[in-house]
């Protein structure tokens, strides 16, 4: 969702046609996050939400950390 052209523009507003390259440079300053973006296949959670054990689950927040100490 965030990996698109108007997204590039906001955080590198002096290149004339940023790159996802010039996005992930910048990205990094503002994230605790050791990766500028992750991927949806790195969200382990979203094996169990497609999963029946899952079919139930509404309303709830599923922390995203990448798995590491921040």
């Amino acid at each position: 969702m965030i990996l698109n052209e108007p997204t590039y523009r906001l955080f590198r507003p002096d290149l004339e046609k940023p790159t996802r390259e010039d996005f992930e440079v910048a990205a990094r300053t503002l994230n605790k996050l050791p990766v500028a973006a992750i991927e949806p296949s790195d969200i382990s959670a979203i094996v169990y939400l497609v999963s029946d054990a899952g079919r139930y689950v509404t309303g709830i927040t599923h922390v995203v950390d990448v798995g590491g100490q921040l």
